[in-house]
């Protein structure tokens, strides 16, 4: 029977009995890890986010116990030095006085439905071309939020960064629709065959999946350092096929990093009996953390609209077969303790440097009025790899446009 392994959090009788459901109902599950950040649910029907379940590759596909918001996606893009002379002053005020509610009106104008497995697959272009791009589409920001942020190397000398962060896009459904109905299928067939979690990690769609979800950002990112006057790294997206109009490729941005949050991957679980041990090849289930052995160029975690985000940029890849699955995994920020009323230095913050498409109708944003831990990085370390000698960059946001709906962000 899969253990559960509680980390920095005491489960509550409705999570604990929905953990229970994976730990006796899904065949072949090995083992589950509630993180710092496990969500509060009102059923036990429902599985908590913040949690890392571990599953044989070989165990029947049960669409279940997939995250609910499967690619969300972190990236920053570090701003290059523009060529005009200004662009060697670039400071918080360079940004602040371009920013107003118009402009951030503006860049959302940009934003649409974002991508869709649909759309690509209605184009035959599972696997190296996206046909979603043969057509220009516009990205989805959602609930999510898009951040021009710093790190000071020392006074007055920072390294700004676009930071763009999207919990759900239109991947999800379609993956999880895509699921189910496999699924299904497998409940019809005469012959008993099953789809394992495996099948459905190695499936053509959750690698296009995955890439959409990326490029979702990089366009998000492109729109707002063109708003902004700025440069990031960008490329040629070869991935794409030409526009039969333009004949011209479009342009991708490159994130020196990209986290992604709830996603499958590959590892290898040690089990440990009377007889000795042994490696099961497995499938770890990540909702609402990041897996190290996706994160090879470090890691991003968001704190809060208030405080910014911690960038490791260093963490290495840690080898895939792990004792304890939580090694694997890094919480998805920071676990929130509640909402409480904003002070003044708070709220002078709040109206110089956080922005939203009605804010001239609302005083105070949802966001910003939920209280992050933030006393200690107790939450975060024991993630890391042991060895770790990883330097820790604090990013705190000159500006930050918080999504549409940030009441269910």
């Amino acid at each position: 029977m899969a253990a559960i392994q509680t980390v920095g959090v005491e489960l509550d009788r409705i999570q604990e009995n929905s953990l229970d459901y994976v730990r006796n109902d899904v065949p072949g599950a090995l083992g589950i890890i509630a993180l710092p950040t496990l969500s509060s649910i009102e059923s036990a029907d429902e599985l908590p986010s913040g949690t890392v379940i571990c599953v044989s590759k070989s165990a029947q596909l049960d669409p279940a116990v997939l995250p609910k918001d499967m690619f969300a996606t972190l990236a920053l893009y570090p701003l290059l030095t523009p060529n005009d002379t200004a662009a060697d002053l670039l400071d918080d005020n360079y940004f602040r006085r371009k920013m107003s509610v118009e402009v951030s009106r503006a860049i959302s104008a940009k934003f649409g439905v974002g991508p869709s497995l649909a759309n690509a697959a209605t184009r035959d272009a599972i696997g190296a071309q996206l046909g979603s791009d043969l057509r220009s589409w516009k990205p989805k920001l959602g609930n999510g939020w898009w951040s021009i942020c710093k790190h000071e190397t020392e006074l007055y000398s920072a390294q700004y960064y676009i930071a763009v962060y999207v919990p759900r896009t239109g991947l999800s459904d379609d993956f999880l629709n895509l699921a189910s109905e496999i699924a299904q299928r497998d409940a019809l067939q005469i012959s008993g065959e099953q789809s394992s979690f495996n099948d459905l990690l190695k499936r053509d769609e959750y690698s296009v999946a995955e890439r959409l979800a990326k490029r979702n950002n990089a366009k998000i990112a492109y729109i707002v350092a063109k708003m902004f006057g700025v440069n990031i790294k960008h490329t040629i997206d070869t991935s794409s096929p030409i526009d039969g109009d333009t004949f011209v490729q479009p342009k991708i941005g490159v994130a020196s990093h990209m986290s992604l949050f709830n996603h499958l991957d590959s590892v290898s679980i040690v089990v440990k009996n009377d007889r000795g041990q042994r490696k099961i090849p497995a499938v770890a289930i990540y909702s609402g953390s990041g897996s190290l052995n996706k994160s090879i160029g470090g890691m991003v975690l968001p704190l809060s609209p208030r405080l910014g985000l911690d960038f490791y940029p260093d963490i290495r890849r840690v080898y895939n077969t792990v004792q304890n699955v939580a090694a694997n995994a890094i919480p998805l920020g920071r676990k929130v303790l509640g909402v409480r009323d904003l002070s003044q230095p708070e709220l002078r913050f709040n109206e110089h440097h956080v922005f939203w498409n009605s804010k001239r109708s609302k005083s105070v944003h949802p966001k910003m009025k939920q209280m992050y831990r933030t006393d200690s990085d107790q939450d975060v370390t024991p993630f890391l790899p042991n060895k770790s000698e990883e330097r820790k960059l604090r990013l705190s946001h000159v500006i930050v446009h918080l999504g549409e709906d940030p009441i269910n962000a």
